[in-house]
């Protein structure tokens, strides 16, 4: 599969990202009581109005009114405690097979390479097929950080457990390079999921459908994003029955184990949500398709700063998968 990169896709002069220049707000309580939405009315720099709701972070801001008002966090999903969330690292891989190897792969990796793989200190998050594309297998997993990354992934790759099924795996794959790298947009937006998974031999398939939202930003879009998102984005998701339950952008350090490839030249944020079944997401996506302040206000906005269009991945988990939520 050939990797593109920001370069290929955006032209040479990228707008900047519009700043508010004016607003007032008005504070009502938010749906999870862990900050509040604000209704606003605000100006972009461009001249651009805006209105509708936006999140709040816990600290009290010195004012309500102007440009001047101190900053404070708008995390897009509630913040959880280190206890419960994974992972400062996380790699979301997706696999395009040969026809029809899908479920052989997802047998052999349900069976040989959860357990081995979480032995060697990297934690396998969610495994997923993939309901509009039969030849897709997606899955996560994550690390403490980096440089744990490039321990866990010698002692698996370099082990004999490895060396015995690779062929078999990799003979199921046309590409596993669709890799990307990332981290939570801050402490708490990672995923949370259930302490143990179904044992080995399981066979029955967890409930729940996911969606994975990917945005491939311009460069200039990607500092100032998770932000964006928090206060622009989210509470239109929330209003539509897609509450975010896991937020990441682009991990930008160097790949520490150069023998799997990530993408590289390019700046992703990636949100996760989930739901009962696919109608519950067809209400979503109706809901959504049908808000103007999404549709007028905010998605004209967002669109201005996609270095691609944004991809939508359905996912339902595997037997051994966790739950997550």
């Amino acid at each position: 599969m050939t990797t593109l990169s920001v370069a290929d896709s955006v032209p040479k002069q990228v707008p900047p990202v519009p700043a508010v220049v004016a607003a007032t707000v008005t504070e009502r309580p938010l749906w999870d009581g862990q900050a509040n939405l604000e209704e606003y009315e605000a100006v972009l720099s461009d001249g651009m109005p805006l209105r509708g709701l936006a999140f709040r972070g816990r600290q009290r801001r010195s004012r309500i009114d102007g440009v001047d008002r101190e900053p404070s966090p708008s995390p897009a999903v509630p913040q959880r405690s280190d206890q419960t969330r994974c992972c400062a690292v996380v790699e979301l891989r997706q696999y395009a097979l040969h026809p029809g190897e899908r479920e052989t792969l997802i047998s052999l990796f349900d069976r040989e390479f959860v357990e081995t793989q979480e032995a060697s200190g990297m934690q396998v998050i969610a495994q997923f097929r993939d309901i509009d594309r039969p030849d897709v297998f997606t899955w996560l997993r994550g690390f403490p950080d980096m440089s744990a990354r490039a321990a866990s992934l010698a002692a698996f790759y370099g082990g004999p457990l490895w060396a015995r099924h690779r062929d078999a795996a990799n003979g199921t794959m046309i590409s596993s390079d669709n890799v990307r790298l990332l981290r939570p947009t801050c402490p708490g937006a990672g995923f949370r999921s259930a302490p143990e998974r179904p044992a080995p031999g399981a066979t029955a398939i967890p409930p729940g459908l996911f969606a994975a939202t990917i945005y491939t930003l311009v460069p200039s879009a990607a500092p100032g994003f998770a932000e964006l998102f928090g206060r622009l984005i989210a509470p239109r998701l929330v209003a539509s029955g897609a509450p975010p339950i896991a937020v990441f952008e682009t991990e930008s350090s160097a790949n520490t184990f150069p023998r799997l490839p990530v993408r590289e030249g390019e700046r992703a944020f990636v949100w996760f949500a989930r739901f009962d079944d696919v109608t519950a997401y067809d209400r979503h996506a109706m809901a959504l398709a049908t808000d103007r302040r999404w549709t007028v206000d905010v998605r004209p906005l967002i669109e201005r700063l996609f270095a691609a269009p944004p991809e939508v991945w359905r996912l339902t988990p595997t037997a051994r998968s966790k739950t997550l939520w």
